[in-house]
């Protein structure tokens, strides 16, 4: 497990927007990765009313599912057009980080090594003079020890196959490596060690009550309740919900004070579709089977192609409209009794049908069409 850490050396005003320059690039930009497109360890509640966006390399803006994930996290590609308009929008309050080393100074990365490709590269600072945005310095402590290298020294075949590869493409491979999954000796686990930047939040009690009892408030946990459970009954139309049993994230927020946020997503169900014919028992009795053994299982999905519009597994284009419902105001019992737990449940299950008859026929849900429960 690698550990993280973001520590704060000044205040960002949120009025203003700011360009940052990120190193070391490391062999997977882990720390910047965790740290500015995540909020494992609560990036917004660090720096308040700041917005933070990473550049990237355009090639890997090039691969559906990826691509819309990375965009999601607020990731933009590497050129001034996608720049200029973070760094330039009113009212401030945007971070654009730049990874300036790039793929030249994740060749050079390698535990104990300092070395920073900064001596020539200078676009991001013209960009920070055209826009009049403060730069911003960030140093990842431990970036370079979570992974090792093959040696590819200046003279080597290593070195002269990067570097030709590099030049030709605008890319190269660094042969990394860190520890196996029951060993230690070699893998592609990145070695235990502390990155003083960011971290993930798993799905577990634990993560969610260090978030949800942090002093000074400000955070939002987002549990997507119904899990894979409900992704196997997604299908275009349906409105098929797995809720009814579902009452661990009810028992937390009456642990911890935390109001709960009824919220739906319209559409979500229309991008993919299932085949529509029945798999038979075997499939049936193999996804059930993985899905208690592992806590996972497969969905079959289609939706588009890239030159055509009858199969592929790129989503339909259709809208996706997010409703925040109104917060339930939940008074803290440390000590929740089954009773307590079940009345709760229930009005949040009232409350979040109530928000979806209340919107429904602005998303073009028929009137008829109701949330189903299970």
């Amino acid at each position: 497990m690698v550990e993280n850490q973001l520590v704060k050396t000044a205040e960002l005003d949120p009025s203003r927007n700011y360009l940052a320059g990120f190193h070391p690039h490391g062999i997977g930009v882990i720390g910047a990765f965790t740290n500015l497109c995540m909020e494992g360890i609560g990036f917004s509640s660090v720096f308040p009313g700041i917005c933070s966006h990473l550049m990237m390399l355009n090639m890997w803006f090039c691969f559906p599912f990826f691509r819309d994930y990375i965009v999601s996290m607020g990731l933009v590609s590497a050129d001034k057009e996608s720049a200029a308009p973070i760094l330039s929008r009113k009212g401030g309050g945007n971070l654009l980080s730049i990874v300036v080393g790039g793929i030249q100074e994740a060749l050079a990365a390698r535990p104990g090594a300092y070395k920073l490709v900064l001596q020539n590269r200078k676009g991001f600072i013209r960009l920070a003079l055209i826009h009049g945005v403060a730069l911003v310095l960030i140093f990842s402590f431990g970036e370079n020890d979570i992974f090792d290298q093959v040696e590819n020294s200046p003279g080597s075949w290593l070195h002269w196959f990067q570097d030709r590869l590099l030049k030709t493409m605008r890319f190269s491979i660094p042969l990394f490596y860190g520890h196996g999954v029951f060993q230690y000796s070699v893998g592609f686990m990145p070695y235990c060690w502390p990155i003083t930047t960011a971290g993930l939040v798993p799905v577990d009690k634990k993560s969610v009550a260090h978030i949800l009892s942090r002093k000074g408030s400000g955070n939002l946990v987002v549990i997507t309740v119904g899990g894979i459970k409900e992704a196997l009954k997604t299908r275009p139309g349906a409105n098929k919900l797995v809720l009814r049993n579902r009452k661990g994230f009810v028992r937390l927020a009456l642990m911890h004070g935390a109001d709960l946020v009824p919220i739906f997503s319209f559409g979500d169900n229309d991008l993919f579709v299932h085949p529509k014919k029945s798999l038979g028992f075997w499939w049936k009795w193999f996804i059930d089977q993985l899905y208690k053994k592992t806590g996972v299982a497969l969905p079959l999905f289609y939706g588009r192609g890239v030159f055509q519009y009858s199969f592929g597994f790129i989503p339909y284009r259709r809208p996706i409209t997010t409703v925040v419902g109104k917060p339930i105001e939940v008074q803290k019992t440390p000590h929740p009794s089954q009773q307590e737990v079940d009345r709760l449940h229930q009005r949040y299950m009232n409350e979040l049908e109530n928000l979806f008859e209340a919107h429904k026929l602005k998303y073009n849900v028929p009137k008829d069409q109701h949330l189903e429960f299970y």
